[in-house]
């Protein structure tokens, strides 16, 4: 009688977690994940659970309501376990500070506390309105942070949040702006290995002609094919979202939403480290929608608050999920 493989392999890296707790002395941590991969055009663990997930932020835009405080501690990074989710999309830059020492040291210590939580991290670049997308503010940082994390198998890279219109299929590349295409050869060549998610584009996915532009520009520049192994098209869901061509794009590029939608209560009710307390059960339509389509999701906010963090909160999103849910 043989054993089962992948049963096989689980049980080494239990073996191997539990030795690595006895020679350092103390309990054993989790494993950094091994590198995500594709299933069905949608990106998974390397356990095989699609990738769901919230955000967590660093930068110094207003957008860090939460503040590094919170994004620099253990329980920003393992506090949703229990949910299922396996995956932070964290904002590394918001396109107006240097990647410089000290925001690289923040960002190693964000990348080893996710490995330690045996979460996935997406590092995402957002443009600011001084340093749009494309500058060369943004071919620094991923010159950088490409390079600096292609062997860490838990990381993500994540081109751009929201670009304009043209930039995913521009292939321009000048000192002062640099196209879709040649940011995206520029990373692939620095991190080969490492899951690139293109761009996320707001509100909704093109139609499919658009990102046909992106495979034949690549092609029209290098003279080869860009390869779909380990990339994917980002996009947003929030109202205006179309369940048919979330499924067009998807019969055709592999694909996530990279921001499902969670909303500020309004109620005035802050967490201990003085954040607005947002909530993922204002809007889950989306999230079913997501889980009925089988594209990996991350929601627009740090959502383990009111019951976040809470273990009832946990069967209740087993009910929303009944008929599609298969986190654990």
């Amino acid at each position: 009688m043989t054993m089962n493989p992948f049963l096989l392999w689980r049980w080494h890296r239990c073996a191997l977690r539990f030795l690595a707790g006895l020679l350092c002395g103390t309990a054993a941590l989790a494993a950094e994940p091994g590198r995500p991969f594709i299933v069905n055009n949608s990106l998974c663990a390397a356990d095989g659970q699609k990738l769901r997930g919230d955000t967590l932020f660093l930068t110094d835009t207003t957008r860090n309501n939460r503040g590094d405080e919170f994004t620099l501690t253990a329980q920003a990074w393992s506090e949703n376990a229990h949910l299922g989710f396996n995956v932070r999309r964290l904002w590394a830059s918001g396109g107006t500070e240097p990647t410089d020492a000290a925001k690289l040291a923040k960002l190693d210590q964000c990348v080893d506390l996710a490995a330690r939580a045996g979460q996935y991290v997406i590092i995402v670049y957002g443009p600011s309105s001084t340093k749009p997308i494309g500058t060369e503010n943004h071919r620094e940082f991923w010159d950088i942070v490409a390079a600096r994390y292609k062997n860490r198998t838990h990381v993500i890279y994540e081109l751009a949040n929201e670009p304009p219109e043209n930039w995913p299929i521009n292939n321009e590349e000048a000192d002062a702006f640099t196209g879709g295409i040649p940011m995206a050869n520029r990373v692939r060549k620095l991190a080969p290995d490492t899951p690139i998610i293109l761009f996320s584009l707001a509100k909704t996915p093109r139609a499919p002609s658009y990102y046909q532009k992106f495979q034949e520009g690549y092609q029209a520049k290098y003279g080869v094919a860009w390869s779909w192994a380990n990339a994917l098209v980002g996009f947003h869901g929030y109202y205006l979202a179309s369940a048919a061509q979330m499924q067009a794009v998807k019969n055709k590029w592999p694909c996530l939403n990279t921001e499902t939608p969670t909303y500020y209560r309004g109620d005035g009710e802050k967490t201990a480290f003085g954040q607005y307390v947002y909530a993922i059960e204002d809007d889950w339509d989306q999230i079913v929608i997501m889980e009925q389509l089988g594209i990996a999701w991350i929601n627009f906010d740090h959502c383990t608050r009111i019951p976040y963090g809470e273990p009832a909160l946990a069967p209740w999103m087993r009910w929303i999920f009944r008929d599609f849910y298969t986190g654990p």
